[in-house]
């Protein structure tokens, strides 16, 4: 029985070097591949308006910006002064991860441009901050003050608002009520239809 000739030292420098060049063209190639992604990422558009709604002054306009994320959904709200030839804005808010889909989320004005409040269908929040709509109450922000509320229940660092915080602020009949314990389905639709209104109705 033979035995396996021991490679010569040679044989194992070229051995070395082949073992080295594959580690440094991995290396190589995983270089690229993160500077391809990092490229791709900074030509991702910063953001996408999801919805906006103009005061009832014209001189502020609320966009909702819809951050590019792979997995979680984040958003922004912002305000954009339309006077100047060059708008301001400025971010009055940074979610936490939230639900989808996205799209039944709205602006609501007060009538004299003060507040500002988010609704939407699909946010993680306070169980009585239910519209009869099937809305929730969401976000509550004061112009004048800067004071934000927001009743998302993936923060604490905002306090919450309930329905009776927006009683007098003049949001006319834009929201409706409160799904109160003990409605029924058609309860709810009764009251969404008769309380909300249709597009091209006046508020109050």
């Amino acid at each position: 029985m033979t035995t396996p000739a021991q490679a010569t030292p040679r044989q194992n420098m070229k051995t070395g070097i082949r073992k080295t060049v594959a580690i440094a063209t991995l290396a190589l190639a995983l270089v690229a591949c993160a500077l391809l992604m990092a490229w791709k990422l900074s030509r991702v558009p910063q953001g996408t308006v999801t919805t906006a709604a103009l005061s009832p002054d014209g001189r502020i306009r609320a966009v909702l910006v819809e951050l590019p994320r792979p997995l979680d959904r984040n958003f922004e709200i912002r305000l954009e002064a339309t006077g100047d030839a060059s708008p301001q804005v400025r971010t009055i808010f940074s979610s936490p991860d939230e639900g989808r889909p996205i799209g039944s989320e709205r602006f609501v004005w007060s009538q004299d441009s003060r507040w500002l409040l988010l609704v939407g269908k699909h946010f993680f929040t306070r169980q009585d901050a239910h519209l009869a709509s099937g809305e929730h109450l969401y976000f509550l922000y004061d112009l004048n003050s800067g004071e934000a509320r927001c009743n998302s229940s993936q923060q604490d660092t905002l306090p919450p608002f309930q329905i009776d915080d927006l009683k007098g602020i003049g949001f006319g009949r834009q929201l409706g009520r409160l799904k109160e314990p003990g409605d029924t389905a058609n309860q709810v639709r009764t009251h969404e239809r008769d309380e909300i209104p249709r597009p091209g109705q006046g508020t109050d």
